[in-house]
């Protein structure tokens, strides 16, 4: 072999050394991007679930704040007539 072919190779190897080890970061970027994803869907659906049961809590205390106020109403309506 000739000091060319020898450096051809030298080369060509070191080209495939670089490309997988490039190729390699990439991928464990695309496995940990995929584990945040994992991770983030499930705060959101957390959340999500968090806002429905405060939003039903809400609306259950406003329907009993406005019984109240309608009966509040009605007495002094009442209170008002007799007078």
């Amino acid at each position: 072999m000739t000091w060319e072919i020898v450096t051809g190779l030298v080369l060509l190897t070191s080209f495939l050394v670089t490309l997988v080890t490039a190729l390699a970061k990439v991928i464990k970027a695309f496995a940990e991007l995929s584990v945040s994803n994992k991770e983030l869907r499930g705060s959101i659906d957390r959340l999500n679930t968090t806002i429905d049961k405060l939003t039903d809590d809400n609306d259950t205390e406003h329907n009993e704040i406005y019984g109240k106020l309608e009966d509040h109403n009605i007495r002094l309506v009442k209170l008002e007539e007799h007078r």
